[in-house]
């Protein structure tokens, strides 16, 4: 559970956290001896559960952006 104390008692209409990744990173992906992981072969969603100060709670899914870079196709001449 994460917590932000220098939020102001007021409404939050937008909130955007980068992290940046590698292997120093704080998220990690880990795959298993059987299963290796490829975040480019589809789209990667994570749960997103708040509570506000008033008891009111809104869990949702968001999109997570990916370092995977769409290669642009080269026309032949």
């Amino acid at each position: 559970m994460t917590t932000f104390a220098a939020v102001p008692d007021a409404p939050v209409s937008k909130f955007a956290m980068n992290i940046n990744g590698g292997k120093k990173g704080i998220l990690v992906v880990t795959r298993t001896r059987k299963a290796k992981i490829d975040l480019c072969s589809a789209k990667q969603v994570a749960d997103v559960e708040t509570d506000g100060q008033n008891g009111k709670r809104a869990d949702f899914a968001t999109t997570v952006k990916t370092p995977c870079a769409k290669q642009a196709r080269v026309k032949k001449k």
